[in-house]
């Protein structure tokens, strides 16, 4: 009877026990797995160079010399050379017809604009398929622009693109043997051209450029407002009152013949801006809207008023196809950043350096960074640093056959020498608390919890 009590007894204890450590197991199964969903759900990316530039943008002014050609009469002026064509003093520009037709001029604009078009495309002859691929690149980021400024309700930005999305997808079909031949289509267009002319009536005179230049069928009035003469002198003042300036009548224009190659931009800059300049430098003028053209111009001018100023830049490139339209959208690089781009998000503090986790396997690491500059949620940071220097030994000399010795110590040098073992013990604790810069390629996490130098993460989701 005792002794079935016993084994009764035995069981229950038993049992309890196995209860006990079943739950405990339990427990810290859960708990486990809690900590790996808190430490081990990690997210990160490469640390791969980045190059953010900061821009000036804004709207200036062309100004060049300029001449223009007046109508020997009344009727319609049609150009005999295309626009910008280099022409000799004397020589034929422009001929005037009796007839007076808004339409068959606006025909013959067109025709003239698709001339122009397909006259950039010609030296797409040396195109292969080989060149189709960065073209379609090439077109799908004009594309992404276009879409970019009708989603921010820029349409006239938009549209501006239209010349050179054009351009892009003439040379790309060009390439892939799909647009024919580009001199056939430009002849075509030539033949009806001036078929379009003969609705114009009769002959009545030509137009003759009495200098030699570049011929342009188009006025716009401020050909006697924006002149380089006025450059050297030209205020702040002076600079909004030209553009605030009303343009002469072009009703008896037949087109006018640029001077001289060289043209200046002016553009209106803030203080801050100007205050990082220097005159006889070159800096490069980005046209967004005229064909994306980068021009580089020198700053031969500066004037300041208070905050803001106007910057007059020279050159004498006139690159094919650029519209000299007076004004025109800009943008000019003020600085550029090529670095890591962390997000801020990503960016912790330990042991008082800034720095982000990286993770190398399974195991995390704490890197530094030194941030050059910040742009909306993210951190442009240095990608190379120079290798800390070595501290300099003196070598034994190898003919005395002797080891180097310390300095010599003395009584009264006993504070000294504690005082140096007390630094060097600061001094190793302060090196076990240095990190290592962020390097090239190396996973930062820009997610995750739990995170430590040292810490070992397994099967990360």
């Amino acid at each position: 009877m005792l002794e079935n009590y016993d084994k009764e007894y035995l069981k229950r204890v038993i049992l309890r026990v196995l209860g006990t450590v079943l739950g405990l197991l339990v427990i810290a199964y859960i708990g486990y797995q809690i900590w790996h969903k808190v430490t081990s759900s990690i997210k990160y990316e490469p640390a791969t160079p980045y190059t953010y530039t900061v821009k000036s943008s804004g709207e200036g002014y062309v100004f060049r010399s300029e001449k223009v050609l007046e109508s020997p009469g009344e009727g319609s002026i049609v150009a005999s050379v295309e626009a910008g064509t280099k022409v000799s003093a004397g020589s034929e520009v422009a001929n005037l017809y009796s007839a007076s037709g808004v339409d068959v001029e606006q025909k013959l604009a067109d025709i003239d604009a698709q001339i122009a078009l397909l006259a950039l495309s010609e030296d797409s002859a040396s195109l292969t398929n080989r060149d189709v691929s960065k073209l379609d690149a090439e077109t799908y980021e004009i594309i992404t622009e276009i879409r970019r400024c009708v989603e921010q309700g820029k349409f006239n930005e938009a549209i501006s693109h239209k010349l050179n999305l054009i351009t892009k997808v003439n040379r790309r079909n060009a390439a892939s043997g799909t647009e024919g031949d580009v001199s056939s289509q430009i002849a075509a267009l030539k033949q009806k051209r001036n078929e379009i002319t003969g609705q114009l009536g009769s002959l009545v005179a030509s137009v003759k450029t009495p200098v030699s230049g570049w011929y342009y069928p188009e006025t716009d009035g401020y050909e006697g407002v924006f002149t380089p003469d006025k450059i050297n002198k030209m205020t702040y003042d002076d600079f909004r009152s030209l553009i605030s300036s009303s343009a002469a009548s072009t009703a008896q224009d037949a087109g006018k013949t640029v001077v001289s190659p060289t043209w200046y931009f002016v553009c209106e800059l803030t203080g801050e801006s100007l205050d990082t300049k220097e005159i006889g430098e070159e800096y490069t003028v980005y046209f967004p809207h005229n064909r994306g053209e980068k021009i580089p111009m020198e700053l031969v001018r500066v004037s300041r008023s208070g905050d803001v100023g106007i910057a007059v830049f020279k050159t004498d490139k006139t690159p094919d196809g650029f519209d000299f339209a007076r004004m025109q959208s800009y943008e000019l690089l003020e600085n550029e950043y090529t670095g890591f781009r962390i997000p801020k998000s990503a960016v912790r503090v330990v042991d008082g350096q800034m720095g982000v986790y990286v993770l190398t396997g399974e195991v995390v690491h704490f890197r530094k960074i030194e941030v050059m500059t910040e742009y909306e949620n993210t951190y442009i940071v240095v990608m190379e640093h120079e290798a800390p220097k070595e501290e300099e030994t003196t070598s034994p000399d190898a003919d005395a056959g002797e080891v180097a010795q310390s300095p010599e110590w003395s009584p009264g040098e006993g504070n000294t020498q504690t005082s140096e073992a007390s630094t060097d013990t600061q001094s190793a604790e302060t090196a076990a608390k240095e990190y290592k810069w962020l390097g090239l390629n190396e996973n930062v996490i820009i997610s995750g919890k739990g995170l430590s130098d040292g810490r070992v993460i397994t099967n990360n989701n």
